[in-house]
């Protein structure tokens, strides 16, 4: 019994440190994105129309990323730190499953759907909204 409550423990401990992983690293990233778009906006004098923060293709954003526009690194810090905890309850979920904690793997499921259903109702309530 005891033998298999530090199993869980250790295995527990392990998710736990790709989390952290994956958290720090999507901070990190998305902090770097903002310090860049940031330093561009200050130093090119730009004007960034806040009611049109996306793009329309790829193309254009790779066009202003390298055209070093500040507009698609800011986007691009917004977008990882949105992402961020999403990727954190998904692999969360993969971890899990992987050392077979059904009912950890479960919960955190309920949780990515409860996501996925909030980013669901806020892509059409902005759609009819907008």
């Amino acid at each position: 019994m005891a033998h298999n409550n530090l199993e869980k423990n250790n295995t527990l401990d392990n998710v736990e440190s790709v989390i952290v992983k994956v958290l720090a690293i999507g901070i990190y990233l998305s902090s770097a994105f903002f310090i860049v778009g940031l330093l561009l906006l200050f130093i090119k004098h730009e004007q960034i129309e806040t009611s049109h923060f996306y793009f329309d293709n790829f193309q254009e954003f790779w066009n202003d990323i390298l055209a070093l526009n500040a507009k698609p690194f800011l986007f691009a810090g917004t977008a990882i730190l949105i992402l961020t905890p999403i990727s954190r309850v998904v692999l969360s979920i993969i971890q899990f499953w992987r050392y077979k904690e059904r009912k950890f793997a479960m919960i955190t499921l309920i949780v990515a759907f409860v996501i996925l259903i909030s980013v669901a109702m806020g892509i059409i309530f902005s759609l009819r909204l907008g």
